[in-house]
């Protein structure tokens, strides 16, 4: 359930413009909000700033007002992928030869 909301919550974010909580509700799809009775503007304010914790929105402060934007996932470097693709590869083929 709390997948759905914030789904729902995150695709009403902008990457490009901080929107205050009352432009967010505005900016809700009112067919999938109707679905999910029990959101309300409390559990709203829960996933916004479980959102700004785990750095999928940030807060900026605008004329008094608190607004939110989405941030961009963070890509991994060439050094973590490369790394972890022949790390992992070593290790299976390890264990594969353990088990012959």
């Amino acid at each position: 359930m709390k997948n759905d909301i914030d789904t729902i919550i995150l695709e009403a974010l902008s990457f490009y413009t901080p929107m205050t909580k009352e432009q967010l509700i505005l900016d809700l799809d009112s067919k999938k909000i109707r679905a999910i009775p029990q959101l309300d503007l409390e559990l709203l304010e829960k996933r916004l700033s479980y959102f700004v914790k785990k750095k999928k929105s940030k807060i900026i402060v605008t004329e008094g007002e608190k607004t939110y934007i989405k941030l961009y996932p963070k890509k991994r470097g060439t050094f973590y992928r490369n790394f972890n693709f022949y790390f992992i590869g070593q290790i299976k083929k390890m264990l594969k030869g353990l088990r012959s």
